[in-house]
Order: structure tokens, then C-alpha cells, then sequence
């Protein structure tokens, strides 16, 4: 049920941003995505779940993440949405 409440935590205390997909962890039966991400003048380093299906192309890229206000390291990613617009790229780079 854990899961339920953090994605339950992030939609009733939604903040958006966007993060920078940095790698992925290979594990014998699964994987896990990092992200990089900054809120509120700090830098977060986080597990995004799964890796997506391409990931090996999707590296370096940026996506929409949505988190809990209250708790800015509960994230959902959506590696379905990436972001391509330079300035909100440029300005997340200038934090790393």
C-alpha cells in the first residue's frame, strides 16, 4: 500500500518541475532510473522507479517529475513527457 499513499502524498500536494535522467542501475530481474532535480535551492538525487523501455536513448534527456510538496523526495517521473524547452533546461543545468 505504500504506493498508493506516496502517489496519493504527490496528487493532494502537487509541485511540478522538471529533472534530468542520469542513469540507469541494472539489476539481474530489474532495473532502477536516477534522476537529478532541484527544489527550493537544493539538489535532490533520487530513484524513479523502472527505467523506460528505451533507456539507453533517453539518457541525459529531461522529463516532467511531480512531487510532494510536503516531502520533495516522493517523485513520480513521467518518461513519457519529455521536456525540450532550452530555457527551463538551461536554468535546471545552471543548478546542477
Amino acid at each position: 500500500m505504500k504506493g498508493y499513499f506516496s502517489i496519493k502524498e504527490i496528487y493532494e500536494n502537487s509541485g511540478q518541475t522538471i529533472c534530468k535522467y542520469t542513469f540507469c542501475k541494472q539489476f539481474p530481474k530489474t532495473n532502477v532510473a536516477y534522476v537529478k532535480y532541484y527544489i527550493g535551492n537544493k539538489l535532490y538525487r533520487n530513484k524513479a522507479g523502472r527505467c523506460p523501455k528505451n533507456y539507453k536513448t533517453t539518457i541525459d534527456k529531461y522529463f516532467v517529475l511531480n512531487y510532494s510538496t510536503i516531502d520533495p523526495d516522493n517523485i513520480h517521473v513521467d518518461f513519457s513527457k519529455e521536456v525540450k524547452d532550452s530555457v527551463l533546461i538551461k536554468e535546471l543545468e545552471s543548478k546542477l
